[in-house]
């Protein structure tokens, strides 16, 4: 049947891969990966390891894990319901910048993470034109990198829908100008 779950997975491990159809043929409407331990997991994820739940899941979370290895987020890819992608205190999260285009979300929060302040690109042709809620508080930005941002925002499908931009506890000298 298309019966649905939520998913959680806590690691404990130093590192810790998860391999392609994870959820053996399993469907999740929720995913959430939180590293834990003295040092976040350093965390890789096969591109189909949720396969089976690309056209059910609505939320996608990752806290706590260490992202260096993760070359991309292309596992997300066809993620056609995914509504809400949340990072949360995660290190190297520099592959967020080769995010495949999810056209369902809604929120966006990668909140106090590393690895965001070396921005070169931003990817606004990923996010949906309905996005509303974009977080990205206590990331170490600086004014170049919100500028960037921001510009890549304003000439964005996302700027008619954006409702909430959230930059706070970052490393501003001034709002830079969005033109």
């Amino acid at each position: 049947g298309s019966e649905t779950f939520d998913f959680s997975l806590k690691l404990h491990t130093p590192s810790a891969i998860i391999p392609a159809n994870f959820l053996g043929g399993k469907r999740a409407s929720r995913i959430s990966l939180h590293c834990s331990g003295r040092a976040p997991t350093k965390l890789q994820i096969d591109l189909n390891a949720f396969r089976t739940s690309s056209f059910y899941t609505d939320t996608f979370r990752i806290f706590n894990c260490d992202l260096q290895q993760q070359a991309d987020f292309l596992f997300l890819s066809d993620f056609e319901k995914l509504n809400s992608l949340s990072i949360q205190n995660s290190l190297s999260v520099a592959s967020f910048y080769n995010l495949p285009p999810l056209h369902s979300l809604r929120q966006v929060v990668i909140y106090n993470c590393t690895g965001l302040s070396g921005l070169q690109r931003f990817p606004s042709n990923a996010l949906a034109a309905g996005l509303k809620h974009f977080d990205l508080a206590l990331n170490s930005l600086g004014d170049e990198q919100v500028a960037n941002i921001l510009s890549s925002l304003a000439t964005s499908s996302t700027a008619r829908t954006l409702e909430v931009l959230r930059l706070s506890s970052n490393e501003l000298n001034y709002i830079p100008s969005s033109t």
